[in-house]
């Protein structure tokens, strides 16, 4: 195991974490020191302690407030990453006082959330576990940070980090995803045999937010065309309010086609189109060097027995 810095062994208080977290939050170290039940002195005092141990200023007082300095700006980074971890801890510990079996939270893009996501945590609660298993379903870009911050603990999604990955495990599950345009089955244009990208850039659409991979590849079908792309647009990820709003109106959307084919029992339909591209490979993402809690990591088992399944294939990892 790593040996820590001795600032951290010998120094670092844990309500030192508190304050400079809580003065980055409120830009004002008597605030902080008023939520946390402390006195201006006594905050002011630890604030100093720790600024002399790092050789660097935290904050800079400014007319406006206290403002982070970069060296501030990295340090609360890090220590809510630290009191994230020691909430954690404390969860389940508790859980397993009151005989449940911890905690884990999964996130997850569209397709898998809907397919193999739910069958591991079938075969997971099947032998009569009492863990409370959390899965957010969001984009990549929205939940890579969350991975990295500690507020998830299994991600099946994308890299949508440029630079390094070596602090990350990365288990492929499907190299190319394909994507459609859907509408409902009685909709008018189900019937045509062809549409053209100018007709179909006037229809009103239900996309996702932008910053996701997949509206990146919806704005650049149309633009490949030479084509504006929309621009009445509803944008969201909830599948349910994407189906309901497809079902009950002239609207089109863009999907995964796997997520598409799991909502054709809701009266929605793909489109006859043949698109040009397709979305990048998506995997298993969890933290390199990160200790996965025993709930957690028996879970992660069962997301690779239930992707093997259900994509044909093993996960290979790669960096």
């Amino acid at each position: 195991m790593e040996t820590p810095h001795w600032f951290v062994r010998n120094r670092l208080k844990t309500r030192q974490l508190w304050l400079i977290v809580a003065i980055y939050d409120h830009k004002s170290i008597n605030k902080a020191a008023e939520v946390l039940g402390m006195t201006q002195p006594a905050s002011s005092k630890l604030l100093r302690e720790i600024e002399e141990v790092l050789g660097v200023a935290l904050f800079e007082r400014l007319p406006r407030g206290m403002q982070a300095t970069w060296y501030g700006e990295t340090m609360v980074r890090h220590a809510r990453m630290v009191l994230r971890g020691l909430n954690t801890a404390w969860d389940e510990i508790a859980d397993w006082k009151s005989g449940r079996s911890g905690r884990v939270t999964v996130g997850s893009i569209m397709a898998p959330a809907i397919s193999m996501v739910p069958r591991a945590i079938e075969a997971f609660y099947r032998e009569d576990r009492m863990a409370r298993v959390s899965v957010v379903v969001e984009s990549s870009d929205v939940l890579f940070p969350r991975l990295a911050q500690g507020e998830i603990d299994i991600m099946i999604g994308r890299f949508v980090v440029d630079g390094d990955k070596t602090n990350y495990d990365y288990e492929t599950l499907v190299d190319q995803e394909a994507i459609c345009f859907v509408a409902r089955r009685d909709h008018p244009w189900q019937k045509r045999r062809k549409l053209s990208w100018q007709t179909l850039s006037e229809a009103a659409w239900v996309v996702p937010p932008p910053g996701g991979r997949l509206r990146h590849r919806f704005d650049m079908l149309f633009r490949e065309q030479d084509v504006s792309p929309p621009r009445r647009l509803v944008e969201t990820v909830e599948l349910q309010t994407l189906a309901a709003l497809v079902q009950r109106t002239d609207m089109l959307a863009i999907l995964p086609t796997e997520a598409a084919r799991h909502c054709a029992g809701s009266n929605l339909r793909i489109l006859p189109l043949q698109l040009s591209c397709t979305m990048d490979s998506f995997g298993i993402i969890t933290r390199r060097g990160h200790l996965l809690s025993p709930t957690a990591a028996e879970l992660l088992g069962f997301l690779r027995t239930a992707a093997q399944t259900h994509y044909g294939g093993m996960a290979v990892k790669s960096t």
